[in-house]
């Protein structure tokens, strides 16, 4: 998906982002979907499909979204405006929840739910939560569905830790492949079948010849919101740390046998 640098400022200038009010933190916190992902039995995951593209520009603003395009320097230059969230925008993300939210607060006495979940399990366009049945998670991404369809967004990438509640989206092409055993979920490995979450392996950036930057480039892919691999990542920042200390330069390599131990270990 394209992404458009919103923040860049022409020639130390004022930029696009330094303007606009990004608007409230919406957006529930990652710890606190993660465990309540985690919380009961039956878990539930979707996406919105292209969520930003689905929320309009107010019409005095669009003026200030305009670019310049051209196939080719032999081309006049044409002049776009957006009408909708652009990618890289400051406020895209609270607009394109609140609109969701201010739908889901309409319910909230018949549904209530539902603005629970929309509220404390939904990351922008992702929505992780856990349920105590089958049948409550199924009435849930049912509600789901039909919330977004009101504001003309579509989920898709439906996944369950029980296959009976994403049946009809198997049918419909809308979820996960149910035969994947594993999928992704908020940067973790979900193993579907056993319900279990799992890291991604990390890659070492080079087998010889370590570097600062290599060293950086190889620690910096543990991604860990729980703290759990806080003792490694430690153990790796340390290693970093020492790199700084000693005044080394990104790609010259290390040949202190002391951090190179201590990066082994």
């Amino acid at each position: 998906r394209p992404v458009f640098d919103c923040k860049y400022r022409p020639d130390g200038k004022i930029g696009l982002n330094d303007t606009i009010d990004p608007g409230p933190n919406v957006l529930s916190n990652i710890l606190q979907v993660l465990v309540r992902f985690r919380a009961d039995q039956v878990a539930l995951s979707c996406d919105v499909q292209d969520m930003f593209l689905k929320v309009k520009i107010p019409e005095t603003d669009k003026k200030y979204f305009r670019f310049l395009y051209r196939e080719s320097p032999t081309e006049n230059i044409k002049i776009f405006q957006f009408n909708v969230r652009v990618f890289g925008c400051c406020d895209s993300p609270s607009a394109s929840v609140m609109n969701v939210v201010d739908e889901a607060e309409k319910t909230s006495e018949t549904q209530p739910q539902l603005l629970d979940t929309i509220k404390n399990s939904v990351i922008v366009d992702d929505t992780l939560d856990s349920f105590h049945s089958i049948e409550v998670a199924t009435t849930i991404k049912n509600q789901l569905k039909k919330l977004y369809k009101q504001c003309d967004m579509d989920l898709h990438k439906f996944g369950s830790s029980h296959q009976e509640v994403i049946e009809s989206e198997i049918r419909e092409g809308i979820a996960l492949d149910p035969q994947k055993s594993q999928i992704k979920a908020l940067g973790f490995k979900w193993f579907l079948h056993s319900d279990q979450l799992g890291y991604e392996s990390v890659t070492p950036a080079v087998k010889e010849n370590w570097t600062k930057r290599a060293i950086l480039k190889t620690h910096a892919q543990l991604f860990s919101p729980l703290g759990l691999l806080s003792p490694f990542q430690f153990k790796a920042r340390q290693v970093s740390q020492r790199c700084w200390n000693e005044k080394f330069t990104w790609d010259e390599v290390i040949k202190n046998k002391d951090i190179l131990s201590q990066w082994d270990d």
